[in-house]
């Protein structure tokens, strides 16, 4: 789908946009514009690709308000038993229907733009081309459009009304009643909202960027109150950040580094292109090279890898021979990164994945890398690292052609000091703990980077 094709391909035209709704008298309204100040990557009912008569769903977004529930008021409960509980009460369960009410007014049709190459707008090494190297056709909708969406929930009285005819009818059913009191939802709603917006985003690959959101009504007033702001909504509704729980929580501190040029998207490509740096930067992730042919990775997983199949003495023609940097190194400290990674060597016949187990495939990155904006319309490239449980074991799925079966990774595969102490260990100098994440914070924070904690 190429240039107009996008707006005018023959489709079911959408609902007529919605009149504000007056049916619900005892629920609380509010109403928000969002921006969405990224390229949009998929979103739409088929995975990965945006559809143009409904860029933006309701059920969608309400997945996104459950994640970001779970990370800020969720980290108010004190086990996965009374999380469960208490987003079934908020957001809805297979048994219960969600007291929420979203409803979307779709972007104007003329104000959605395809991008059709996913370098647009970007270096071909920045950070578009890095995040979305997949990206096809179809698959990517154009930054700066806007929608409204309006968020009904039960004020607190109409709230225990619900819980009574819900037990009445559990008693009949003679069936285990729920507790009789049940706290009000407002601020678990306006918190998971405020995250969402700020933090989050729409369609897929967020974490990384894609789809950033942007309301005034919910923004940090400007650059020198965002450690206050941050600090100041969590503790609004009783989060106390330094919790750690099961799942993804919000951290104490965030990373920003101003944009003096206001540019939402060059904000972008800083969060990003830090990382690739880290990742795979001359000098640092990897060697120089030779012309466009890249150097060797500093990184020790393919070197544990060749390791594995090859033997660490003399291996076949046409293998990289033993980096003697790395001897004795067995190590993926990388896959804190999130997951799956696949590392294939081309000419080595290796092509092996890296996931959290042998059954599952995918593990959320805890970084979240994406633009800030602030009410005052300036802007600022931000790093999250989410606080999350200690990753401690993954497994090493084997490509077609080189190990004979997978097998399990250990903790002191993934983080060790041996990770940290080789010669030109990417993570050398950077950190005390044999943490990848520990390490790409710390380069952040490095003045060519310019990333600083906020609050300080």
């Amino acid at each position: 789908m190429q240039g107009d094709d996008f707006i005018t391909r023959k489709i079911p035209e959408c609902p007529p946009r919605p009149e504000e709704s007056n049916s619900h008298p005892d629920f609380n309204k509010e109403k928000y514009t969002i921006e969405v100040i990224t390229p949009l990557f998929g979103g739409g009912v088929e995975a990965g690709k945006v559809d143009p008569s409904m860029p933006i769903r309701p059920s969608s977004i309400r997945g996104h308000l459950r994640f970001w529930w779970r990370a800020t008021r969720g980290a108010r409960c004190s086990d996965v038993k009374n999380l469960r509980e208490r987003e079934s009460e908020i957001w809805g369960s297979t048994e219960n229907p969600s007291p929420v009410i979203i409803e979307v007014v779709q972007p104007e049709r003329d104000t959605l733009e395809p991008r059709s190459h996913p370098h647009h707008g970007f270096q071909r090494s920045g950070a578009e081309a890095y995040i979305l190297f997949s990206a096809k056709e179809n698959n990517l909708c154009k930054e700066g459009f806007t929608f409204e969406l309006r968020m009904y929930w039960p004020k607190p009285e109409a709230l225990q009304q619900l819980r009574d005819t819900e037990n009445a009818e559990l008693k009949r059913l003679k069936k285990k009643t729920k507790p009789e009191k049940i706290e009000d939802i407002g601020p678990d709603v306006e918190m998971a909202l405020w995250a969402w917006v700020n933090f989050g985003g729409i369609g897929a690959r967020t974490r990384r960027g894609c789809g950033a959101l942007y309301c005034k009504k919910l923004a940090s007033p400007d650059r020198d109150s965002i450690g206050i702001w941050y600090i100041t909504c969590l503790k609004k509704h009783g989060i106390h950040i330094s919790t750690s729980r099961e799942w993804p929580v919000m951290p104490e501190k965030i990373l920003i580094k101003p944009n003096t040029n206001n540019n939402v998207l060059e904000s972008w490509e800083k969060s990003i292109s830090t990382m690739k740096e880290f990742r795979q930067g001359r000098d640092i992730g990897r060697d120089r090279g030779t012309g466009n042919h890249p150097g060797r990775s500093r990184w020790p997983e393919a070197e544990t890898l060749r390791t594995q199949i090859y033997g660490s003495e003399t291996r076949p023609k046409g293998i990289h021979s033993t980096d003697s940097r790395m001897k004795g190194i067995h190590a993926f400290p990388r896959i804190e990164f999130g997951m799956p990674i696949i590392l294939e060597i081309r000419g080595e016949s290796i092509k092996s994945t890296l996931q959290p187990s042998a059954e599952n495939d995918r593990m959320a990155s805890p970084l979240i890398l994406r633009p800030l904006k602030f009410a005052d319309g300036k802007c600022a490239s931000m790093i999250i690292r989410l606080n999350t449980p200690q990753l401690t074991s993954a497994f090493v799925k084997p490509g077609a052609n080189d190990l004979r079966k997978g097998h399990p990774i250990k903790s002191s595969d993934i983080v060790s000091s041996n990770n940290q102490n080789y010669r030109d260990s990417p993570m050398k100098g950077r950190c005390n703990t044999g943490s990848a994440l520990d390490a790409f914070l710390t380069f952040a924070k490095e003045p060519k980077n310019g990333f600083m904690e906020v609050p300080e």
